[in-house]
């Protein structure tokens, strides 16, 4: 508990300065992830990546005010020292976007094609395109439970611990994603490669 002693100020940047930074490494991480696609795979990946914007932001943007009115009524319960209305909007509020991930991994899963095609996907990039969306939509419910569980962290005053969670995670992907974006780059590749029984009329000497 921050001492009510303490100037405004003091007690603001407590709150307000891990909150700003969480905002950075996000807009950071994002970045970083755009730099080791285009230059480990290609243009055509970025723009895969980019073709999928607007749905994210638009699942982004409902799971933002979710997250804000949740946060409110969260900071009015903690305020008011009634814990168990606490519980009650956390429950409800990670309830709903549990659901809600849920509908959106399958029915993304399932009509990830169409969903891109009606956005206008370029058919050269239709196929990586697809193939990308295909992961983010069934990784929603979880994206939607570290957001909504976060928010709610914040809302009874602490924003250390998501800047915490978000630096780990961030660390976890400067590492993983070269590795994994290295691998995925291989393997199209070779999927690209004609199949050896394909070579092996023009090797032969007959």
């Amino acid at each position: 508990m921050i001492p009510q002693t303490r100037p405004l100020w003091q007690r603001f940047a407590v709150f307000l300065v891990p909150l700003m930074a969480a905002n950075i490494l996000q807009a950071l991480s994002g970045t970083v992830n755009a730099i080791y696609v285009g230059q480990l795979i290609g243009v055509e990946a970025l723009a895969a990546m980019a073709t999928f914007f607007p749905i994210m932001f638009l699942l982004l943007s409902f799971t933002i005010g979710l997250s804000a009115g949740s946060t409110v009524l969260i900071g009015q319960a903690w305020g008011a020292g009634n814990v168990d209305k606490v519980k009650q909007i956390t429950g409800t509020t990670l309830a709903a976007v549990i659901v809600l991930g849920i509908i959106v991994a399958i029915a993304g899963g399932i009509w990830t094609e169409q969903i891109l095609s009606i956005l206008g996907a370029p058919a050269n990039i239709l196929a990586i395109a697809v193939g990308y969306a295909r992961i983010m939509f069934v990784c929603m419910p979880a994206f939607f439970v570290f957001f909504v569980a976060t928010s709610v962290l914040r809302g009874v005053g602490d924003t250390v611990t998501p800047l915490f969670s978000l630096i780990m995670s961030m660390v976890v992907g400067l590492v993983v994603t070269p590795a994994l974006t290295s691998a995925g780059s291989a393997c199209h590749r070779l999927a690209s490669m004609p199949p050896p029984w394909r070579r092996l009329p023009a090797s032969s000497p007959c």
